[in-house]
C-alpha cells in the first residue's frame, strides 16, 4: 500500500504522484490540509513538517528522492 502525505500547493508532490502513475503503482492520497490531525501523526513517525511524505507499506519517504524511490518500490 502507497500512500502521499500532500497539500494542495505542493510542486514536489506532484512529482511524486507524477512519477508513482509513471511506474503504473497505485496509491491513495492523503491531503494534510483536509486531515490536519495526520500532520502530527506523520511528524512522530518521520521527525518531518514537510511534504511530501509519502509511505509505502512500513516506509516513509520524506520529500522527492527519485533514487529512494527506485529502491523501494
Amino acid at each position: 500500500m502507497i500512500t502521499v502525505f500532500t497539500t494542495k500547493t505542493c510542486a514536489y508532490c506532484q512529482m511524486v504522484k507524477q512519477y508513482l502513475k509513471l511506474k503504473e503503482k497505485d496509491f491513495a492520497v492523503v491531503d494534510l490540509e483536509e486531515h490536519p490531525e495526520k500532520r502530527q501523526e506523520l511528524f512522530e513517525k518521520t521527525g518531518a513538517l514537510t511534504v511530501p511524505i509519502t509511505q509505502v507499506d512500513d516506509q516513509y519517504i520524506v520529500g522527492w528522492n527519485r533514487a529512494k524511490f527506485a529502491e523501494v518500490l
